[in-house]
């Protein structure tokens, strides 16, 4: 799969960061000021104007064009910079409209989208839901796959998301999966249940598992609905268990902790179960709707995937979670620990 040229992208925050600096100086504002009227922080205004950002998220655009008093779309369309038409139709809403319009005039699937985009289905299904706030370095990179500007995904247009969002809803490609919410609601019991054994605040649970506190909050409320394995890992270290005891806990007590790092007991355990099935990587990556190099990418330890992936891959070898997260042979272990250090290319198959 190829992915779209970078340079898309980067010329996309040029303009973003062009259109920023002219715009902030015309209305004679400092950067604290456009920082406060946009809710970002004063590092945040720095890092885009002076092109230090590597990416910006498409709510973050929304909220710098308010502060500036423009429209999204000034970002992107220079000559719209003269009166400054603020529309009505949100960021969000256009980019739903007019993917779902550009795909179809296309004539392309999402997969055929996600895959000249580079970008997984999910991505382009999500997207498509109004169920996830795009970088716009996605939106270039959908853009370039549609044969479009940016500021094309940006015209409004189409219908108000309530439409768009009945329109999703009756495809069968918006899939919901109890199981990973299941799972979601499994960590956040076990976050809670071990802090409070813990006897620590919030704040304090936080700051150990080096996050910040909304990002903890978040999880231990199951408001973010995908963690990733490094996180798991995270907070695993931080509340002194097991990774097991997040995704799976005990009815009482917890298990004994373990020093095997869980990407590499993922790497091993995906490797072996994936061989007891008979299963190729290709088979496996199209039964569990990933592409072939992220399950390459797992067992070579170069992807950080999030727990609905995890979800999927274990539903396809008939185990669960646990079975991919299990603590592997001490002798395995350190055999796979001294290949990663010395960097050589993990050969699994030495093991198993």
């Amino acid at each position: 799969m190829k992915r779209p040229a970078i340079s898309n992208a980067v010329s996309a925050l040029e303009r973003v960061a062009s259109t920023l600096a002219t715009r902030r100086k015309e209305l004679g504002l400092t950067e604290d000021q456009i920082a406060t009227a946009a809710g970002l922080s004063r590092t945040r205004i720095i890092k885009i104007e002076r092109q230090l950002a590597e990416n910006v998220r498409l709510s973050t655009l929304a909220r710098l064009a308010t502060a500036l008093n423009l429209d999204v779309l000034d970002f992107f369309v220079q000559a719209r910079l003269g009166p400054h038409h603020l529309m009505d139709q949100p960021p969000a809403d256009r980019v739903v409209s007019n993917v779902l319009r550009l795909r179809s005039e296309s004539d392309y699937s999402q997969t055929d989208l996600s895959l000249a985009a580079g970008h997984f289905r999910t991505y382009v299904n999500r997207l498509e839901g109004a169920r996830i706030d795009p970088t716009l370095s996605a939106l270039a990179d959908i853009a370039e796959a549609l044969g479009v500007a940016v500021a094309a995904l940006l015209e409004p247009r189409g219908p108000s998301r309530s439409a768009v969002a009945k329109r999703i809803a009756s495809t069968a490609e918006t899939r919901i999966k109890p199981a990973a919410s299941a799972t979601v609601s499994a960590i956040a019991m076990s976050l809670r249940r071990r802090r409070e054994a813990l006897g620590w605040s919030q704040e304090v649970t936080a700051e150990t598992c080096g996050l910040s506190r909304s990002s903890y909050v978040h999880l231990e409320q199951a408001v973010e609905s995908n963690p990733r394995l490094f996180t798991l890992r995270c907070l695993a270290d931080g509340l002194e268990t097991d990774i097991l005891d997040l995704v799976e806990p005990l009815p009482t007590g917890f298990r004994p902790r373990s020093d095997q790092d869980p990407a590499l007991r993922l790497t091993a355990n995906l490797f072996r179960l994936r061989k007891a099935a008979g299963l190729s990587q290709v088979e496996l990556s199209t039964q569990s709707d990933h592409f072939k190099r992220y399950i390459t990418d797992i067992e070579r330890l170069r992807a950080n995937p999030p727990i609905g992936s995890l979800m999927r891959i274990a539903a396809c070898l008939d185990v669960s979670v646990v079975n991919l997260l299990a603590p592997i042979s001490a002798s395995q272990y350190r055999a796979l620990a001294d290949a990663q250090r010395s960097g050589e290319r993990l050969a699994l198959d030495r093991f198993f």
